[in-house]
């Protein structure tokens, strides 16, 4: 993963580049642990450059020794010590350009490695700034990572975005940190914008749809959100029980419920729904705006089988009634009755008293229509009924029955 910007150098070549600024002296010292490396002895190599640092008397030379004592270190992987050394090294300044900016770009590595980000991030963006076209794709990203270790997400973006664009298509976690960086600077419609990117160049993970449906919602992109979610769903990548749910409900927030029962029915049929309460309300609520009351009462059926209620057959009972079922919704209200307290109970008993007088069942629906009321809520209607009761009802039976 770590590419350092230092490599072991060909010391030899070191040595004859910058025989003109050493001394006699200083040459001396540092060819003796020189010649130890290109023999491989580097633990006598490492002791003598420790025994020149004393010795040697000019910044170069002092230089060569701790960038040469840290390049020894890394080739060892003890990156601490290294990064000792290359420090001493890098703040005598006394090295060519290349090989000071080299110095500086590993020592960042070096503080990353060690999660000193804060250093790591401050020399990184330092060595950015001098490298020019050196600076490639993945320090941009460090930097991006070192600044996401410290939470600074407005620092974030701008770096992750350079690694970015250094890519035809850049790695997936690549996006994601972008689109992250913006969620936790809540700009929503920017981060749904950044992972609309990431959909559209990796289009086959679940998670990431789910992701830029619920960012475009939190931006308030409804219409946006649907087709996302519409799109997962048509391409096989949305399938599960909650991606059904979500949308069915959408569509119904878009005032298309006959479209959301379609959805809920293929779930259901499919087995990615399993038919509980919460799904069979919705299905219910679907075909009743849809005002597809025939799939209304079935879906409302499903439900009382699941969840047994007085409120369910007190649903079905009105939509039976909307369809002049009269002796259906008798059956219902009858059932209904059963089980039905209070106010429930009242409108129950007005709809019973109706549903009876319709069916000219006179006598049952005065008795039904004067339990009504009794109930304060519904009273007004059921004496209004009565009135209507007296003036089609035959005289005689009423008599009879009274």
């Amino acid at each position: 993963m770590w590419r350092f910007g230092v490599v072991v150098l060909l010391l030899a070549s070191t040595l004859s580049h910058g025989q003109e600024k050493l001394s006699q002296h200083d040459y001396k010292q540092l060819k003796k642990a020189f010649d130890l490396i290109e023999a491989s002895q580097t633990q006598a190599a490492k002791q003598q450059l420790l025994s020149a640092s004393d010795k040697v008397t000019s910044p170069y030379a002092k230089a060569l020794v701790w960038q040469n004592l840290g390049q020894l270190e890394l080739r060892a992987e003890r990156h601490r010590t290294a990064l000792k050394y290359l420090q001493k090294a890098h703040v005598l300044e006394a090295l060519p350009a290349t090989q000071q900016s080299n110095l500086l770009k590993t020592i960042a590595q070096l503080h990353c490695m060690a999660e000193q980000w804060s250093a790591c991030s401050t020399k990184l963006s330092r060595w950015i700034k001098r490298a020019g076209k050196q600076v490639r794709g993945d320090d941009h990203l460090l930097l991006a990572q070192a600044y996401s270790q410290q939470e600074k997400w407005r620092s974030v973006l701008p770096s992750i975005r350079a690694a970015i664009a250094t890519r035809k298509v850049a790695p997936r976690s690549w996006y994601q940190l972008e689109t992250g960086a913006q969620i936790r600077l809540k700009r929503w419609a920017a981060a749904a914008k950044a992972q609309q990117r990431l959909v559209r160049i990796y289009p086959k993970r679940s998670a990431d749809w789910r992701q830029l449906t619920a960012l475009q919602l939190q931006a308030g992109q409804s219409k946006a959100a649907l087709a996302t979610q519409r799109m997962g769903f048509e391409r096989g990548l949305l399938t599960q029980g909650k991606d059904y749910r979500q949308l069915a409900q959408m569509l119904l927030s878009q005032g298309a419920p006959y479209k959301a029962g379609e959805v809920l029915e293929r779930g259901l049929k499919r087995g990615s729904l399993k038919g509980t309460a919460r799904e069979l309300t919705l299905l219910s609520q679907s075909w009743q705006l849809a005002k597809e009351k025939h799939k209304a009462i079935a879906a409302l059926a499903q439900l009382q089988k699941v969840t047994p209620s007085a409120k369910n057959l007190a649903r079905i009972a009105q939509l039976q009634i909307d369809l002049e079922q009269w002796r259906s919704a008798q059956r219902t209200l009858s059932a209904a009755l059963k089980s039905a307290k209070g106010d429930d109970r009242a409108s129950l008993q007005l709809l019973l008293g109706i549903t009876q007088v319709k069916l000219e069942q006179f006598v049952l629906a005065r008795n039904a229509l004067k339990a009504a009321a009794d109930y304060p809520s519904v009273s007004g209607s059921a004496k209004s009924w009565l009135r209507y009761l007296e003036q089609v009802a035959p005289n005689e039976q009423l008599a009879v029955a009274g």
